[in-house]
Order: C-alpha cells, then sequence, then structure tokens
C-alpha cells in the first residue's frame, strides 16, 4: 500500500517539509493552486503530501500533518487526519503513522482500508490498522476485527479480535451462484471455482 510511496516520496517529502516549513496549505487531492491562482496537476512519476498545517522538527528526525492529510501518488492515495513521520539519521522514513478517520485506496489494485489508525513500519514492511479496521479487496471484505495487519513482503493478512468482545473477524466473499469460494478467493489468485479440466468444483454454502 504504502510501499511505494515511502521509497519513492522519502527524499521529496524531505524537501517539501524544509521549503514549507508550517505554511500553511488548502488540501488538494489532485493538484494544487500555484501563486497565479493557476491550477497545476501532479506529474505522474512524483509523491505528494497536503496538509492544513505542517510541522518538521529537522534535528530529531519528526514531522508532523494535521489536518485534511492527504499523500498521494500514481498507485495510491491515503488520508487521515493527523499523520506522524519518523526519519532515520539517514533522512530515510522509518514510520509513518496515520490517525483519525484513515482511508487508504489503491485503484489499480481493487484496495480499500478504512480504520481509525494505520501504523507502517518500514523496516518490517507491516501496515496495522486499527480502530473498526476494514480491508476490501475486489470481490473479498475483511472486517469485525481488532487489528488487520497487512504484510508488505509475504502479502499475507492476520487479524486479532477486538478486546473484550465476543464478535469474531468475519471475511465475505462475492461468489458466483452455484459455485462457493475456494483457496484462491482466501488467497486472491485467479479461481473460478473449476478444476484444472474446467469442470465446476464449487458448491452454494448454506
Amino acid at each position: 500500500m504504502l510501499n511505494t510511496l515511502c521509497k519513492t516520496g522519502g527524499l521529496y517529502l524531505v524537501g517539501l517539509c524544509v521549503a514549507l516549513g508550517s505554511y500553511r496549505l488548502a488540501a488538494r487531492e489532485t493538484g494544487q493552486i500555484t501563486d497565479s491562482g493557476i491550477k497545476k496537476e501532479t506529474p505522474k512519476n512524483e509523491s505528494r503530501i497536503s496538509a492544513d498545517e505542517m510541522e518538521v522538527d529537522m534535528k530529531n528526525g519528526r514531522a508532523q500533518f494535521k489536518g485534511n492529510v492527504i499523500i498521494s501518488d500514481t498507485t495510491m492515495t491515503l488520508t487521515c487526519d493527523r499523520m506522524t513521520v519518523v526519519f532515520t539519521a539517514g533522512q530515510k522514513i522509518s514510520s509513518v503513522v496515520g490517525e483519525g478517520h484513515v482511508v487508504i485506496v489503491e485503484p489499480d489494485n481493487q484496495r480499500k482500508a478504512t480504520a481509525e489508525k494505520a501504523e507502517y513500519d518500514l523496516e518490517k514492511g507491516t501496515i496495522v490498522l486499527t480502530g473498526k479496521p476494514v480491508l476490501e479487496m475486489a470481490d473479498r471484505k475483511l472486517y469485525n476485527a481488532g487489528s488487520i495487519t497487512y504484510d508488505l513482503n509475504s502479502e499475507t493478512v492476520k487479524t486479532t479480535r477486538i478486546p473484550g468482545s465476543d464478535k469474531q473477524p468475519v471475511i465475505e466473499f462475492k461468489t458466483k451462484a452455484g459455485q462457493g469460494f475456494s483457496l484462491g478467493d482466501l488467497t486472491g489468485s485467479a479461481s473460478d471455482g473449476k478444476n484444472e479440466t474446467g469442470e465446476n468444483t464449487g458448491k452454494t454454502h448454506e
């Protein structure tokens, strides 16, 4: 999700923050308003962050964004109320934490995630969603979990139960009539409920 953005947009983010400091910006998802009042579209090879307020602590390697935060590149868009970015000594992004009405959209992968908090650890390569997290993946929807962890390296998803609740995490499938669902539905691989010979192997679950 955020992997491409953070790998390609880290240096751009540092430069952007240094140049703008805490200057207030109007949030824009698809472009920006220049001093001349002309809207400029975001270049296809560029990552962009906008927010109502930005504060950068270069000494401690920390940047904070508040109000209508939008991060976008060619593959995904993340919006939230507040975001904290921590940098290493080499000014590379170490972690990103988005809080408040978090929405992550990947149109090309037909993926959308919502939560109250998203924590991205670049060293571990994991994104942890908490606070009523929901993950939608094409024909699948995962919800009712205390947390959803997406591992970018292994491309696996893990859940935990809501603390103190008797509810269990749920994954829903949109299936074709008479076919049920298969292992491919769980892993995300292409499957239409037929075996290699083309015979229908699925059954509708009651």
